[in-house]
C-alpha cells in the first residue's frame, strides 16, 4: 500500500477583507476533476447574506468554526430553517435542486467557516435533496490517550460515527493535535489536509511531508499516515471516494455534460427548484 501527497498549495486570496475574506481552493482549476471536493472555502463574513440562490448537482457544505464569535443561519425551498454555532454544520445536499439561503444568525458578529462543495456521482444528481443539520455539542469526538481529539464532523473515526449521513461516504474530521493521530485513507479515495492554525508533519511509509500553516495537501493511495505537530494544530481532514465522471461547473450547477446544467438551468426557470422569498428581519 502507497500513499501519496501532493506539495503544499497555498489557498488564494479573495473578497473584499472587510464584509467578506476568503482563503480558497478551487481543485477542478488545479486540474483534479476526481477530487470529490470541487470548491474550498475557509472564510469570514460580516453583514449582508447571500441572497437566495439555486444548487444542483452536489452538496454544498458550511461548517462553522470553533473561533467563530457569530452562527450561521441557513434557509432552503424545503422549508428548513436552521441555527448553527461553534462546531455545527449544514450540508445540503442540493441533488435535483434546492433553493438554499445562509447569513448570519448574529448580525453583529463576524462568522468564520468553511464552505466545500462535494460532488455527488450520476446516479445520485437526480435524486430528491435533502438536509442535514448538526450542532458542535452533539459532534461525536474521539480522546486519545495523550489528549488528542478528533471531532467527527462526517462519516467515522475509530469506534465514533456522525449522525450526518450524505448520499454518498464522505468524512471531514477537524483534529485537535497533541501528541499526534493516525488516520487512514480508504482504498478509491481522495483526501485533504489542510493546516489550520499551525504546520503539521505528516509521517507514513514513504516519508515524511511538512504542511505550513494556511496550507493544504492533498492525498491519494491508500494506507495509514500520522499527522502531528510542534504547536496546538487544529488541521481539517476531508477525504470521499474519487470522481470517475467528467465534471462541470456551470455557476450553481455541478454535472457531468452540457446537457444536464441545461436542464438544471431550465427546472430552476420553471421553479422546479422550489421558492425562497429573501429573508427579511
Amino acid at each position: 500500500m502507497t500513499l501519496i501527497f501532493s506539495d503544499p498549495i497555498s489557498l488564494q486570496k479573495r473578497g473584499d477583507g472587510r464584509a467578506l475574506s476568503v482563503q480558497s481552493l478551487d481543485l477542478l482549476q488545479l486540474g483534479l476533476d476526481h477530487s470529490p471536493i470541487v470548491m474550498f472555502d475557509d472564510f469570514r463574513v460580516r453583514g449582508h447574506p447571500f441572497a437566495p440562490h439555486p444548487h444542483a448537482g452536489f452538496s454544498a457544505v458550511t461548517y462553522v468554526f470553533d473561533d467563530s464569535p457569530g452562527r450561521l443561519r441557513s434557509r432552503d425551498s424545503l422549508g428548513n430553517d436552521y441555527v448553527v454555532g461553534r462546531g455545527g454544520i449544514v450540508w445540503t445536499q442540493a441533488a435535483h435542486g434546492v433553493m438554499h439561503e445562509e447569513m448570519l444568525a448574529d448580525p453583529a458578529a463576524e462568522l468564520h467557516g468553511l464552505q466545500f462543495f462535494v460532488n455527488l456521482t450520476g446516479m445520485n444528481k437526480a435524486i430528491p435533496p435533502q438536509v442535514f443539520a448538526l450542532e458542535g455539542d452533539l459532534v461525536p469526538v474521539w480522546t486519545g490517550p495523550d489528549g488528542d481529539r478528533v471531532h467527527v464532523v462526517v462519516g467515522d473515526y475509530a469506534n465514533k460515527v456522525s449522525p450526518v449521513s450524505p448520499a454518498e461516504p464522505f468524512k471531514l474530521l477537524d483534529i485537535q493535535l497533541v501528541a499526534g493521530v493516525e488516520l487512514t485513507q480508504s482504498d478509491g479515495w481522495f483526501g485533504l489536509i489542510y493546516a489550520r492554525y499551525d504546520a503539521v508533519e505528516i509521517t507514513h511509509a514513504g516519508g515524511r511531508v511538512s504542511v505550513p500553516a494556511g496550507t493544504a495537501t492533498t492525498v491519494e493511495g491508500t494506507g495509514t499516515f500520522r499527522i502531528h505537530s510542534a504547536g496546538n494544530a487544529r488541521p481539517l481532514f476531508l477525504s470521499g471516494p474519487k470522481v470517475g465522471e467528467r465534471v462541470i461547473q456551470h455557476g450553481p450547477f455541478i454535472m457531468s455534460d452540457p446537457a444536464e446544467i441545461a436542464a438544471a438551468r431550465e427546472r430552476y426557470q420553471r421553479g422546479e427548484m422550489g421558492h425562497l422569498a429573501p429573508y427579511h428581519s
